[in-house]
Order: C-alpha cells, then sequence, then structure tokens
C-alpha cells in the first residue's frame, strides 16, 4: 500500500511539476507590465467597474459598449486592492495560464 501510494504521488508531480514551472515562468514574464497605467479599453473597464461599485449599472447609469463580464472582473479586481494596476493584469495572467492548461 505505501508503496503504491508513492508512486502515484510521483504520477501527480510528473504530470503537475510542467504545468507549474510554465505557470511560473509565465507569470514571470508578464510581472513588468502589472504596474504599468491602464491603456485606453482597460481604463474604461476599470471605470465602469469602479462606478458600479458605487451602485450604477452599466448600459442604464454608464454609457459603455464593452460585453458586462469584463466589468464584474476589473470590479473584484478593485476589492483586492482599488488603487493598484496589477490585480487585473494578475487575473488576465492567471486566466490565460488557466486556458493553456
Amino acid at each position: 500500500m505505501r508503496k503504491k501510494r508513492k508512486s502515484d504521488i510521483k504520477k501527480f508531480f510528473k504530470k503537475v511539476l510542467p504545468f507549474a514551472f510554465l505557470l511560473i515562468v509565465f507569470i514571470l514574464t508578464r510581472r513588468n507590465s502589472f504596474n504599468i497605467p491602464f491603456e485606453r479599453d482597460e481604463g474604461e473597464y476599470a471605470y465602469v467597474a469602479w462606478r458600479m461599485g458605487k451602485g450604477e449599472l452599466p448600459y442604464q447609469d454608464i454609457f459603455t459598449q464593452k460585453p458586462p463580464a469584463i466589468f464584474y472582473v476589473y470590479m473584484f479586481a478593485q476589492r483586492i486592492d482599488a488603487e493598484a494596476y496589477w490585480p487585473p493584469r494578475l487575473l488576465a495572467t492567471l486566466s490565460i495560464a488557466l486556458t493553456f492548461i
């Protein structure tokens, strides 16, 4: 039983370690862009999310032509840290990495 357990653990690590390594490399290569100011579309997402956080509704109280899911992502990111640029970018990086896996 103990031998089987060790072999199961080894198999697990052989499968997971390459993906974990790639995820770490991917995050490290993108980390330089985490703290640069928002570009045009990111600024719109952040602004709409900020207004939604104040109780306003997209398309009714706030003019925008983008789909709503991105605003909820940015609203969640602003709950992590409202003054920083890195939370939405970290969420985007993790989303891309999960898509890769």
